[in-house]
């Protein structure tokens, strides 16, 4: 197997992961952001990330990183695994 077959694979497997992971991995980012009343806005400016960060990552367009979802656990005073869904 020639090595870029081997990206080919690893790349459309990661694919798949994240694919699977966007649609299931999280709470509802909105209504969590909703219950403590911030806005998109209010909320990238307290992660330092730009608001559409936080649109798609409601929409499920995109996953936060493992630092983010740690900012995101502390802003909304919870463990990383209660925004991870079972």
């Amino acid at each position: 197997m020639s090595n870029g077959s081997k990206v080919h694979i690893m790349n459309s497997k990661w694919e798949l992961y994240y694919q699977k992971m966007k649609g299931e991995y999280i709470v509802d980012l909105s209504e969590r952001r909703k219950e403590i009343r911030l806005t998109q806005e209010a909320l990238a400016k307290i992660l330092e990330v730009d608001r559409s960060s936080i649109s798609k990552w409601e929409n499920k367009e995109t996953i936060p990183s493992i630092n983010m979802l740690k900012k995101l656990a502390i802003v909304f005073c919870c463990t990383i695994d209660e925004l991870l869904k079972d």
